[in-house]
């Protein structure tokens, strides 16, 4: 987790606030299956906090394609970078 730390600090606020889960272990590989109450409903609200958070809007479909919560991170990335 060496990249984007500023990213995987803010993605680790956005889900405790969230879920109402304290001490979230995100690691690259984590889904929302690993962590408990991310649901679809919640799902929702963390896709849209993440916008606010970092200024940008997803994209139709662009959400569908992650695997896991590194590639959030790195999409969150190059999105904010403006690269994408």
């Amino acid at each position: 987790m060496n990249t984007h730390p500023e990213i995987w600090n803010k993605l680790r606020e956005i889900l405790a606030d969230i879920l109402g889960v304290e001490d979230i272990d995100l690691q690259p590989e984590t889904t929302a299956k690993n962590i408990p109450g991310w649901d679809s409903i919640s799902h929702i609200q963390i896709m849209i906090s993440i916008e606010k958070a970092f200024s940008f809007r997803f994209r139709t479909g662009e959400l569908s394609q992650l695997e896991n919560v590194g590639q959030l991170v790195e999409r969150i990335g190059r999105r904010v970078a403006g690269n994408e």
